[in-house]
């Protein structure tokens, strides 16, 4: 994470990760193994509108693989099976932070993702030609989201929030509109 801090537009930080994975066990009869890759990089922005308001951006891709092999041997056959399942997102959140006075918090936000994917699965026998296909599925799909939350501290170890989300799906066409309520007690200064 690089930290590039401002004197009028705000904080800008960069942050990325990276990772890899390959496990291969055999149990009994069967031989598995599975391998998972991880990359993401990102940009936020904070910028402080004036003593009571305050913008948080930010833009992310990460792209995943992740792959599932299995063979399982019989007396006079095998089935071997392979899962293989891509995806790469885009991620775009906007939220604006309003402290009204020290006992009542508002917080807005929209939120985007655009994920592009791509899903197999098949298990192949020894005993016959053609695979089983489970599932090839190629495509990509859009998330909107968009929140408002009201944070209330009834004390310096209680809060309670109330808020609504907004969350629709492009690949079903289908949207929720669900409430959000949370009571948090912080117990100490490292744990609530």
């Amino acid at each position: 994470k690089l930290s590039f801090p401002t004197k009028k537009a705000g904080v800008f930080n960069m942050y990325g990760l990276a990772g890899a994975s390959d496990i291969t066990q055999k149990l009994n009869d069967r031989k598995e193994s599975y391998s998972y890759k991880l990359g993401t990089v990102g940009l936020s922005h904070h910028y402080i509108l004036n003593d009571r308001n305050y913008v948080k951006s930010v833009i992310s891709v990460h792209d995943k693989i992740m792959v599932f092999k299995s063979l399982k041997t019989y007396r006079y056959s095998t089935e071997d099976y392979k899962g293989d399942f891509k995806d790469a997102a885009l991620n775009v959140a906007v939220s604006i932070t309003s402290k009204i006075n020290s006992k009542n918090t508002i917080k807005t936000g929209v939120q985007y993702n655009h994920i592009n994917y791509d899903y197999f699965t098949r298990t192949a026998y020894s005993y016959k030609s053609e695979e089983d296909i489970y599932m090839d599925e190629t495509g990509s799909a859009d998330q909107n989201q968009i929140y408002v939350s009201w944070k209330y501290r009834i004390n310096n170890k209680l809060s309670l929030i109330n808020g609504i989300h907004f969350l629709q799906l492009s690949l079903n066409k289908n949207y929720s509109i669900e409430p959000r309520n949370a009571i948090k007690l912080q117990l100490n200064a490292s744990q609530s």
